[in-house]
């Protein structure tokens, strides 16, 4: 998925730790965390409200929280067909990760949360849930 196409690429752009280099005309990004000069992907999951609650508790637990509530999750369930979406983009060397969870109602998925930015061995854990698929 294109990094341009999430619905928080202009919040995560506006950080410092983000660079965007373009090429061949400006048609073409890479999207690099500085601190380690890692490459961003960028991805999006579908899945229930059951899924959705774990992760919002996720988005919304203090840093030193973070860790310990994710190694107590088993997996997440996806479902293409839920209600539920979670946008995130991820250092490929898990330094960082940002996510976004948005919720369908009205035909329009609208933002569950505010776009949740984690470092370390936090982005780590929460990239390895989101892994288990």
């Amino acid at each position: 998925m294109k990094f341009q196409s999430l619905a928080m690429a202009s919040a995560v752009a506006q950080q410092k730790y983000i660079d965007i280099h373009k090429s061949f005309f400006g048609l073409m990004q890479k999207v690099v965390y500085t601190p380690t000069n890692a490459e961003v992907k960028s991805d999006m999951l579908y899945f229930t409200s059951v899924t959705a609650t774990t992760l919002r508790h996720i988005i919304n637990c203090e840093d030193n929280k973070v860790v310990p509530y994710v190694k107590q999750c088993d997996s997440l369930r996806f479902d293409m067909n839920g209600g539920d979406r979670l946008d995130f983009c991820y250092a490929v060397d898990h330094s960082f990760l940002a996510v976004q969870l948005f919720h369908y109602n009205d035909f329009l998925f609208s933002p569950a949360t505010e776009v949740r930015y984690f470092f370390g061995q936090e982005a780590s854990a929460v990239i390895g849930l989101l892994n288990k698929k």
